[in-house]
C-alpha cells in the first residue's frame, strides 16, 4: 500500500529509504541482506516501469560502510542496477567529520562510478561542513532543509549551502540574480513554521554581517571587505552598525548614516559617544534600540 501511494500521488521523483547498515537490517528490519536487497530491488523497478525518477538514501551508509563495507555497496547496487538515478549517501545519526566523510564518499564514487547524493544530520554541528566536503569529494546532489530545520539538531542548512557553494566554490547551483532572495526567503519560511528566525545563522541572519566593536567599524568605513567574507547584499542581506558601550565614533558616524542622516562633527561625536557609554554603564541598551539612538 505504502508504494501505491507513490504512484498515486503522481510525483515525478520519489525518494526511496533503504537501510544500508548490515547491523539495521538484521536487528531492526530483522531480515537479511538477500532479502533487504530483494525488496529495494523490486520497488524501485516498479517505480521506475511507471515513468517515476527514484532516488535511494541510503540509511546509516557511512556507518553501514565503515563496518562492512560490502553489504553498503550491494544496497547501492541492488538501487542502482534496478534503474534508481541517485544513490544518496546519509549520515543519519549525524556523526560523522568531515574529514572520513569525505574519504568515504570519494571512494564510493570511485568504486561505483554511480551519481552520488549526500544527506547529512547536524548532531556534530558539521552538517553543512560535512555537506561542501562530500561535494568536492565528487557529491553532485544535495539533500538539505530550509533553516536547517529537521529532527534532533537538524540538517543541513539548505541556505547556507546554497551560499557556500555558489559564493566560495563558484558553483551555480541557483542563478546569480536569485541569491538576492535568500535572506528573504529563509526570513519567510520561519514565519510560516513559526519559528523565530535565528539572527546568527550563516548569510542570512541579522547578525551575520553585523558590527559591534569600534575597530570592525572603522575598518568597515574603509572597505568592507575588511571583515565581511562575502557582498552581504548578494545574498539579500546587509551591513548592521551595533552601537553599545564598546561604539566609538566611526560606529556611531556610520549608525546615523544607516539611519538617513549624517553626523561628522568630531565634537559632537565624541559627546554622543560618551554619553552613550554613560547610559549603558547605568543599565541602558541602545543595541537592539534604534529608535532610542
Amino acid at each position: 500500500p505504502q508504494v501505491q501511494a507513490l504512484l498515486d500521488s503522481r510525483a515525478p521523483v520519489i525518494t526511496l529509504v533503504a537501510k544500508s547498515d548490515r547491523r539495521h537490517i538484521e536487528r531492526a528490519l530483522r531480515t537479511d541482506v538477500a532479502e533487504n536487497c530483494a525488496m529495494v530491488r523490486d520497488t524501485v523497478r516498479l517505480l521506475v516501469a511507471e515513468g517515476r525518477r527514484v532516488f535511494l538514501d541510503a540509511e546509516h551508509f557511512f556507518d553501514g560502510y565503515a563496518a562492512d563495507p560490502a553489504t553498503a555497496l550491494r544496497v547501492l547496487d541492488a538501487a542502482m542496477g534496478a534503474g534508481a538515478d541517485v544513490a544518496v549517501l546519509c549520515d543519519t545519526n549525524g556523526g560523522q567529520l568531515p574529514g572520513r566523510l569525505a574519504e568515504t564518499v570519494g571512494e564510493v564514487a570511485a568504486r561505483t562510478g554511480f551519481r552520488i547524493g549526500i544527506h547529512c544530520q547536524d548532531d556534530t554541528g558539521c552538517a553543512v561542513a560535512n555537506t561542501i566536503a562530500a561535494v568536492e569529494a565528487g557529491a553532485t546532489h544535495v539533500q538539505c532543509t530550509a533553516n536547517g530545520y529537521g529532527e534532533r539538531a537538524g540538517n543541513a542548512d539548505l541556505f547556507a549551502v546554497i551560499g557556500n557553494l555558489t559564493t566560495k566554490l563558484g558553483m551555480p547551483v541557483v542563478p546569480r540574480p536569485r541569491l538576492g532572495d535568500l535572506t528573504r526567503t529563509a526570513h519567510a519560511l520561519a514565519e510560516t513554521a513559526h519559528i523565530s528566525p535565528d539572527r546568527h545563522q550563516p548569510y542570512v541572519g541579522a547578525a551575520a554581517f553585523a558590527h559591534k566593536a569600534g575597530l570592525h567599524a572603522s575598518a568597515i568605513k574603509v572597505d568592507p571587505a575588511l571583515y565581511h567574507h562575502v557582498d552581504p547584499d548578494v545574498v539579500g542581506n546587509g551591513t548592521r552598525i551595533l552601537v553599545s558601550e564598546m561604539a566609538g565614533r566611526t560606529s556611531l558616524e556610520l549608525k546615523c548614516l544607516e539611519l538617513g542622516f549624517g553626523l561628522d562633527d568630531l565634537e559632537a561625536l565624541s559627546r554622543a559617544v560618551a554619553r552613550i557609554k554613560r547610559l549603558e554603564a547605568g543599565g541602558w541598551s541602545f543595541e537592539a534600540a534604534d529608535a532610542s539612538l
